[in-house]
């Protein structure tokens, strides 16, 4: 058995195989599997899902190639119902603060590990037309035609600003505006296909059903719920609804933001879990999202740092 080995090793070395091999073994084993560094394995609110992507590079070149961030995205809720039948996360990225309470209370999640780090921003996306069907308010100010909506970019320029309801942009989100007649009379226009998450599983579609406790559909509309906020969108894009209360940080070609006032905030949290494979790994983690070089990712991709309150 040694003599066949060692027969096989002077041949690998006659034909200069042997370190070819060697580093091929070492490539698949130990040694590279720390120079990749440990998974990461995080659940991510499917609002959050681009910035996270967008946010992983930045995290392990940070980490000096020491963690590998690895996404699985859904609804909130739905990442909750995973992580009560043994979700193997290491963190819950979240749309609200209620579910990793939730998992604290029962010892699913790290006690005082849960940070706020970000809120999300809902916007009303809507299909060219529709405001012109909208009875009073600002439905006057049609925005200019422009192509089919595209599907959302993973990453975004910052917001471009507007000043009143009549201020739309082609390719772009009417914000810090007075724009309450105007929702009142969109989302009044008969026979309107409204998409939004579904309330029971995202939080999103929580803030969605606020809003329209103040500003109510007209008898014969229809409300759309998509699995999650993604979903909400896709609808609306796919052209199997009229319009959509989505995450603004969607970037939709035409869409109006809501005050954060007709809502709850929608805050977006992050905690570790108990059976976490990489504790240290997901502390760093946590960490990282309050850095200034994440922050400045998560707000350009149109969240806000400050609680609307603020």
């Amino acid at each position: 058995m040694f003599a066949l080995e060692g027969i096989l090793t002077r041949f690998l070395k006659r034909r200069g195989w042997l370190p070819v091999l060697l580093a091929g073994w070492l490539a698949v084993g130990g040694v590279a599997g720390l120079a990749r560094g440990e998974a990461l394995r995080v659940g991510v609110a499917a609002n959050f899902r681009p910035v996270a992507e967008a946010l992983g590079p930045l995290f392990e070149a940070e980490a000096g190639g020491a963690h590998r961030l690895r996404v699985s995205s859904a609804a909130t809720g739905v990442l909750f119902s995973q992580i009560l039948h043994g979700a193997p996360f290491d963190v819950l990225l979240a749309a609200d603060s209620l579910r990793p309470r939730l998992l604290e209370e029962r010892g699913l999640a790290v006690p005082g590990s849960m940070v706020v780090f970000a809120y999300g921003r809902l916007a009303l996306v809507y299909r060219e037309g529709l405001a012109e069907r909208a009875r009073g308010g600002c439905a006057a100010a049609s925005p200019p035609p422009s192509p089919p909506p595209p599907p959302p970019p993973p990453l975004n320029p910052p917001f471009a600003q507007a000043v009143d309801c009549g201020d739309y942009l082609a390719n772009g989100l009417v914000e810090n505006a007075d724009v309450r007649d105007w929702l009142a009379a969109v989302l009044g226009v008969p026979g309107l296909r409204l998409a939004i998450a579904h309330p029971e599983h995202a939080p999103f579609g929580v803030a969605a059903m606020a809003v329209l406790e103040h500003y109510p559909l007209a008898a014969d509309a229809k409300l759309l719920r998509g699995a999650n906020v993604g979903q909400a969108y896709q609808m609306w894009h796919a052209g199997g609804a009229d319009a959509a209360l989505v995450s603004a940080s969607f970037r939709p070609p035409r869409a109006v933001a809501i005050p954060p006032a007709l809502h709850p905030p929608i805050e977006q949290t992050a905690v570790i879990l108990q059976r976490a494979a990489a504790p240290a790994a997901a502390q760093e983690f946590i960490d990282f999202l309050g850095s200034p070089a994440a922050q400045a990712i998560i707000r350009a991709q149109g969240y806000a740092l400050e609680h609307p309150d603020e």
